[in-house]
């Protein structure tokens, strides 16, 4: 890493060349690349981190562009982990990345998050930052929650062992259906940035080793009405089921069906079971007269959906927010494979 890259920030006293030595020689695990965990990505690999291990399911779209600062119009239609990682080498040719177009789920994430001194937390739902929470306390890996809807910005450091996990300060997490999302109420690119900037800071001290600067406070934050809120999360709560107990639910789950989930872009995934085979896409584009797969996807039409296969088995389905047929749909595709 050429020095002047980093040079202004290594001036800053509390973190100086010492915490920029630190960062060089971290790796971090990034879920999610759209709004939020983009601009974290983008921070963390502008400000010298050594290496970045990137997840993302979803594609970037023209309704993406308005808040998700690593994309451009030439990448529509791309997976944004893959554009990502090239808009990220473009910034900071040193920074090592290992890159997954997949979903989260908890095999991926067991097995990427031993190299990581930290996890980032850039999804947009609470059951994939509840599984997140699983894996960093059972592994003792800190990470940072982070997420922004409407006008509001919030922010969380957790250090298992040290801090109140993300089961301690939400023991009922919300039921599928109930959070609030992007698509339905909007989210300002000001609260992603607040979001970001408050996690980003709180990373350089973990990665940099200044965790004794490190804010042990859930922060919130509402822009438009210019309101703050603060909670202490000092101390894991005693009766904690994750970081107290050591039950991790959702990691030890069995996966043996496949399951859908709605996108934020309001498409339907189906995520196939665990250990099911790759798809023979080139196959299933002769059988329902498509064109050749790319390198990300097969576009097809299934019972008059567009369609995109991918090649780990994922199907996704616009325009249905019907799981049991988004459900039907992926059996009959895959039949007779």
């Amino acid at each position: 890493m050429d020095l002047d890259f980093t040079a202004r920030q290594q001036l800053f006293r509390p973190f100086g060349p010492e915490g920029q030595a630190r960062l060089a020689a971290a790796r971090a695990l990034v879920v999610g690349l759209g709004a939020t965990g983009s601009a974290l990505a983008e921070g963390l690999a502008r400000a010298g981190i050594g290496a970045l291990t990137l997840i993302d399911r979803d594609l970037v779209e023209a309704g993406n562009l308005g808040r998700q600062c690593l994309y451009a119009r030439a990448d529509l239609g791309r997976p944004k982990a893959k554009a990502a990682a090239a808009r990220l080498a473009a910034i900071n040719p040193a920074l090592g990345l290992d890159t997954h177009v997949a979903e989260a789920t908890p095999e991926l994430l067991e097995a990427l998050a031993g190299g990581a001194q930290l996890i980032l937390d850039g999804t947009d739902n609470f059951a994939t930052r509840a599984l997140i929470n699983e894996l960093a306390c059972r592994e003792r890996i800190p990470w940072i929650y982070s997420g922004a809807i409407g006008a509001t910005a919030v922010s969380l450091p957790i250090v298992p062992g040290e801090t109140a996990c993300l089961a301690c300060l939400y023991p009922t997490p919300p039921a599928p259906g109930e959070e609030e999302r992007c698509d339905v109420v909007g989210v300002l690119q000001a609260a992603v940035l607040q979001a970001a900037a408050w996690s980003l800071v709180e990373a350089l001290k973990l990665l940099g080793g200044r965790r004794e600067a490190l804010r042990r406070e859930l922060w919130t934050v509402d822009l438009w009405r210019g309101q703050q809120g603060r909670l202490r999360a000092a101390a894991p709560r005693p009766d904690c089921p994750v970081c107290q107990g050591h039950r991790f639910p959702l990691l030890s789950a069995p996966r043996d069906l496949p399951r859908a989930s709605l996108l934020c872009s309001r498409a339907l995934q189906v995520t196939p079971p665990a250990g099911a085979a790759p798809p023979d896409l080139a196959a299933l584009a002769r059988r329902h007269g498509a064109s050749p797969p790319g390198p990300d996807y097969l576009r097809l039409t299934l019972d008059g959906l567009s369609a995109l296969v991918f090649p780990d088995g994922r199907l996704r389905l616009a325009g249905v927010e019907d799981s049991a047929r988004a459900l039907a749909l992926y059996r009959k595709l895959f039949s007779d494979l």
